[in-house]
């Protein structure tokens, strides 16, 4: 099944509570980084896709950007 299902990113943040208020912004909350995880894995897939297409530009922005996400996922 691809990852762009419909509840993916509901399964992604599953059972992450919202810790955001009140945190000091030096490191990500838990559902920030589910979230981050998750955009990664839609870029890879979105990558793969761009290759086959032989948009190798569009390929390449993808791919940076799945490597931010995963940097962020961190």
């Amino acid at each position: 099944m691809s990852i762009l299902g419909k509840n993916s990113h509901e399964r992604a943040t599953q059972g992450i509570a919202d810790n955001t208020h009140g945190q000091a912004a030096s490191r990500p909350s838990q559902e920030s980084q589910a979230t981050a995880a998750y955009i990664a894995d839609l870029c890879a897939e979105l990558t793969m896709m761009a290759k086959q297409a032989d948009l190798g530009l569009v390929a390449y922005f993808l791919a940076m950007a799945q490597a931010e996400a995963r940097h962020a996922a961190e």
